[in-house]
């Protein structure tokens, strides 16, 4: 089987679109709709100190409200991309957001030495390894042509 078959920008950006909402969604609504979840989490991910303090719990479920906002924006950017473009623009479009989310990896990574314990290789990896096939489906894809539009039926 060829790698242009298997490296289809529609499908990476459905295939990634579905278990980035999904990841999301398992990891945040908890956070959002129960106090205790997000005391814990809160515990875990900032400081121990806060996790009984109310205010700080609440500010903690209105940023990640945030998080969870912009982060579902980015489905509909994939899904969007997966069904309005076509050859070369939805492969460009996979380069682009696949890239995007490699930085965002990197990001992540780089945090994790500010905030934490070190670079955070987990997160690096985890990205990279979403991010790959949509960058390898983008660029096997660049030649492909875009949808032609009707033929002019203007003589010579």
């Amino acid at each position: 089987m060829d790698a242009k078959r298997i490296f289809q920008p529609k499908i990476w950006l459905l295939v990634f679109a579905l278990v980035h909402t999904l990841g999301m969604s398992a990891d945040l609504l908890p956070v959002l709709t129960d106090e205790e979840a997000a005391s814990t989490h809160l515990g875990n991910t900032v400081n121990d100190s806060l996790v009984d303090d109310g205010g700080a719990i609440e500010a903690y479920q209105g940023g990640m409200s945030q998080v969870y906002g912009i982060g579902l924006s980015w489905t509909i950017i994939m899904v969007g991309g997966a069904f309005w473009t076509r050859g070369k623009s939805q492969a460009q479009l996979s380069v682009l957001f696949g890239g995007g989310l490699f930085v965002t990896g990197l990001t992540l990574g780089v945090m994790g030495s500010l905030v934490g314990d070190g670079f955070d290789v987990f997160a690096f990896v985890m990205t990279s390894l979403f991010a790959a096939p949509i960058i390898a489906s983008g660029i096997l894809h660049l030649e492909d042509e875009a949808e032609e539009p009707a033929a002019s039926s203007s003589g010579a």
